[in-house]
């Protein structure tokens, strides 16, 4: 049965709401819950880059992503027309510790070949502030083990703050928030191998009239308020 609810609009004809207002009305009304993403909706939000795999991986920015599932796709023909040897890569704009491709019907994780530790994540706003040490240290073409012992570095002065200068301090605290948010989308984008749902029968609908198909709750009887403090009635009172 589809029930049909037009009573905003037949009630309060006056009433005018955007979707988006009428949403936000019945989200402070009822609430909502957070729930995880999957792997495949957490990956389709996130920006996309196309790039060559490579025989050393693939590379974004500065930095070469890897994997053992590559073997067979190295400087193979994209699978999007007009792109050539270009794959689409999905990446977090804030996280550069990981990439993502879709390959073989799911989502495959690609690390940073020279990830220090996977447990302690890092920002493109840490990886930025190692290459300007970096080059102002005088070295013009860092290689990626320099960027990762620069990394290791500078997550040793987030652990001792009083060691960097007032600029670092303020670096160093826009990426402890942002080390925060990775955390968690980290957590809450599962991804594992996704199993098809198993099969099962599903019994015949039976087909309802049509006259009862939609029902208007505008057209529905109307209950009074029960009011405890009313004297009680009889069967036969009106």
């Amino acid at each position: 049965m589809l029930l049909v609810d037009r009573c905003p609009r037949c009630c309060f004809p006056e009433l005018e709401m955007s979707p988006n207002q009428a949403y936000s009305l019945m989200v402070a009304r009822y609430g909502y819950i957070v729930c995880p993403p999957s792997s495949h909706h957490y990956c389709k939000r996130l920006p996309i880059e196309y790039r060559v795999i490579r025989p050393e991986g693939v590379q974004l920015d500065y930095l070469i992503y890897d994997d053992p599932i590559l073997g067979t796709y190295r400087r193979a023909i994209s699978p999007v027309p007009g792109k050539g040897r270009k794959w689409p890569v999905r990446y977090h704009p804030g996280d550069p510790s990981r990439v993502f491709i879709f390959l073989e019907g799911a989502w495959r994780v690609l690390f940073w070949t020279h990830l220090p530790d996977p447990a302690v994540p890092f920002t493109s706003r840490m990886v930025e502030q190692a290459r300007k040490l970096l080059l102002d240290g005088g070295l013009r073409k860092p290689s990626q083990q320099d960027i990762a012992d620069a990394l290791v570095d500078l997550q040793r002065r987030m652990d001792a703050p009083e060691s960097a200068t007032a600029r670092t301090r303020r670096e160093l605290l826009r990426a402890r928030e942002d080390v925060r948010a990775i955390k968690r989308d980290q957590a809450r984008a599962q991804f594992r191998e996704e199993e098809p749902p198993p099969l099962s029968l599903v019994p015949t609908v039976e087909e309802e009239p049509a006259e009862a198909a939609i029902v208007d709750l505008c057209d529905l009887e109307e209950f009074e308020v029960w009011d405890p403090g009313a004297p009680a009635r009889g069967p036969d009172s009106a």
